[in-house]
C-alpha cells in the first residue's frame, strides 16, 4: 500500500510541495490511518491521506493537543479535529 505523508508543523524541506490542509476526521482502517482534511485552497476540498499507525501517532503527539498515543481511543481522535496540518499525496 502506498502511504501519504503528514506533518503537525511546516516543512523544513520542499516547502513548495507541502500543501496546507485542516484536519476534519481521523478513522483506523485495515491497520492503517485514514486522515481526511480539508484543503486550505478555496475549492474546500477534502482530501483523504493514508499514513500507518506510527506516523499517525508521531503527527499527533506533535500537535501538542493532548491525546495519549499509547491508549487512543475514537473520542481522543476528536481532539485532532480542526488542527492545521502539511501534507504531501503520495507520487505528487
Amino acid at each position: 500500500m502506498e502511504h501519504d505523508r503528514i506533518h503537525a508543523q511546516p516543512p523544513s524541506h520542499d516547502t513548495d510541495r507541502w500543501s496546507v490542509g485542516t484536519i476534519e476526521s481521523i478513522e483506523t482502517q485495515d491497520g492503517h490511518c485514514i486522515v481526511t482534511v480539508r484543503t486550505a485552497q478555496e475549492t474546500e476540498q477534502k482530501q483523504k491521506l493514508t499514513v500507518t499507525i506510527a506516523v499517525r501517532d508521531l503527527f499527533l503527539r506533535r500537535l501538542d493537543v493532548g491525546i495519549d498515543v499509547d491508549d487512543i481511543t475514537e473520542s481522543a481522535l476528536d481532539n485532532a479535529i480542526g488542527e492545521r496540518v502539511w501534507y504531501r499525496v503520495r507520487g505528487e
